[in-house]
């Protein structure tokens, strides 16, 4: 059997589209805020603990295959790096003769504290490889794994700041960037009126850092936030970062696009820069002075398909633009499940030689659609003269794009149901001003998670009007 390879034969109608090849459609993934579940064709998960749970049992179903000639292969990721469940003894998961499957991965001390998890489907004959805290697989692991199933697991506690919910980062131990301890106590992350607070403090533990996840995915659009944060008064080991970011992505390094504030450990050098990683590459990184003081600074980047424009802004300086750089081309990562991220954190966990605990105080974020065309005054076609919504591709596996117009500023709700009538994602709830403009969907719930293969609604209300186009997502 081929990885990802069974097809089932059928007939769906689909507007007026009839398709012939429609893959399985995996079982829905648990339900929980804090997971994200990229389910297999022929592997998925069922039962999972969430973050810090004392549940220690993973469980899982195969279908296609033949029970006893396949095992499941479990690995978690924690304290930076992969380990064997449920044991070196046994580290191949025996299937059941109805296709369940059960694996035990708390068998560590910190096992609890695992933000990811992932099962491979193998042959009974192939012995997985023992892994014990190595940050890749080997090479040879991919020539035996049939198919796979992956699960991110965030953190506890939640936090609302800007009309979202954010997760806290923390743990037990180091972890990356850094690595540094983070913590989510209630003095170190918080969100009052001024806006979200973030800590870098020495605490009885030692430095702790801090970092906040979004609960949701955007998409292309503009990414923006305000900050006071005097950077050019940080201790060269102190980074503040607004980026984003996708566990299951490492293909197109995680979808990771940075703007950060640090002298990465040169004291006098730049303390700022614009980056698509791997920052390493040539082009990829732009660096320059950032000095703020007391005013608030405005930071955002444009996220469009091949194609991301960066901007550093002063308030107190007629909003003038202080910095900007594009960067464009086909290593632009395409979106994905990515979400943002906010943290503080010392370079190489390294304590400041100041000494000095550090504040960083985003007062908003935002995040604005792309809009592919607005009303220009004096451009007679800039504006569209109907309500309208389509999108391409359909059927699509990995994402679609859904193009609609507004020819007079309204309120724009464009969601997602399933052919039950339920909603199953948001994708916009807010005013939109005359123009065409074009959202990212890639096949998750407002969780993040990825739905299963089906028919799927997509509702656009513009005012009072609605308009609906089907959609088919096969996985």
């Amino acid at each position: 059997m081929k990885r990802r390879s069974l097809l089932r034969i059928a007939v769906l109608q689909v507007g007026m589209l009839v398709l012939a090849l429609v893959r399985v459609a995996a079982p829905a993934p648990p339900e929980h805020p804090s997971l994200r579940v990229q389910q297999g064709q022929a592997i998925a998960v069922t039962e999972i603990p969430v973050w810090g749970d004392r549940e220690p049992l993973l469980r899982g179903r195969v279908h296609g295959v033949e029970p006893a000639a396949h095992r499941v292969a479990v690995y978690i990721h924690v304290g930076g790096g992969w380990w064997t469940k449920p044991t070196f003894a046994e580290p191949a998961t025996v299937i059941e003769p109805d296709g369940t499957w059960t694996c035990d991965i708390t068998t560590g001390g910190l096992d609890r504290e695992a933000t990811r998890i992932v099962a491979f489907l193998i042959s009974a004959a192939d012995s997985p490889p023992l892994m014990q805290g190595e940050g890749e697989f080997p090479a040879a692991l991919s020539q035996s794994v049939l198919d796979e199933v992956q699960v991110v697991r965030t953190y506890r506690r939640c936090i609302d700041f800007a009309g979202l919910q954010w997760h806290v980062k923390t743990g037990s131990t180091p972890l990356g960037p850094g690595p540094n301890l983070f913590t989510d106590g209630d003095d170190a992350v918080w969100a009052d009126g001024e806006g979200l607070h973030l800590t870098l403090a020495q605490r009885e533990e030692g430095w702790q850092a801090t970092e906040v996840i979004s609960d949701k995915t955007f998409g292309y659009g503009t990414y923006r936030i305000a900050l006071r944060a005097a950077a050019e008064d940080f201790d060269p080991r102190v980074v503040f970062g607004f980026f984003t970011w996708d566990d299951l992505a490492s293909e197109q390094s995680y979808r990771e696009i940075d703007i950060e504030l640090s002298y990465w450990g040169v004291a006098g050098g730049p303390n700022a820069q614009f980056v698509v990683q791997p920052f390493m590459l040539p082009g990829h990184r732009y660096q320059f002075d950032a000095c703020y003081g007391d005013r608030e600074s405005i930071h955002t980047f444009t996220w469009a398909p091949g194609r991301i424009d960066f901007a550093s802004i002063a308030r107190g300086t007629g909003e003038s633009v202080e910095q900007r750089w594009s960067f464009h081309g086909d290593r632009v990562p395409e979106t994905g499940a990515e979400q943002v991220r906010l943290n503080l954190w010392l370079l190489n966990g390294e304590a400041p030689a100041d000494g000095r605990d550090v504040e960083v105080v985003v007062t908003s974020f935002s995040f604005e659609p792309l809009a592919l065309a607005t009303a220009v005054a004096g451009e007679r076609d800039a504006t569209p003269t109907a309500i309208s919504l389509e999108n391409y591709p359909n059927p699509f596996n990995a994402a679609t794009a859904l193009r609609y117009s507004v020819p007079t500023p309204a309120h724009v709700r464009l969601g997602i149901y399933n052919m039950a009538g339920q909603r199953v994602a948001t994708l916009l709830d807010e005013g939109r001003s005359a123009g065409e403009y074009l959202v990212r969907w890639s096949g998750v719930n407002d969780r993040g998670a990825p739905l299963a293969s089906g028919v799927y609604v997509a509702r656009l209300l513009v005012g009072k009007t609605a308009f609906v186009r089907r959609m088919l997502l096969l996985r």
